[in-house]
């Protein structure tokens, strides 16, 4: 059995490596302008439309932080790093909005 501090940093673990992989898929959308570096569960990206976006993916019951109205991020939205399967339907959505955009 896992004691707290091994679960902890199993736990953090499992959170940077989706990070990271999140992090490259959104990269590699057209939608995404630019990716900023985190250490927090959560990334930072500018996208060509943060309103949009972020209506199609409620529209869809994932929500993501619109942050466009905080001076110097406009047309950024704040995506909270899931789970890994939680990340694949985030993924699924993105390229769906994506091929619609």
């Amino acid at each position: 059995l896992l004691n707290g501090v091994d679960l902890y940093n199993q736990q953090v673990k499992s959170i940077i490596e989706e990070r990271e992989d999140l992090a490259i898929f959104l990269s590699g959308l057209g939608f995404v302008e630019k990716g900023y570096a985190t250490d927090a569960n959560f990334i930072l990206v500018r996208v060509t439309d943060a309103k949009a976006l972020y209506g199609y993916l409620l529209e869809n019951e994932i929500i993501i932080r619109d942050r466009s109205k905080i001076c110097n991020l406009d047309s950024c939205v704040r995506i909270s790093v899931g789970t890994s399967k939680e990340n694949a339907i985030l993924r699924d959505a993105l390229t769906k909005f994506e091929l619609k955009s």
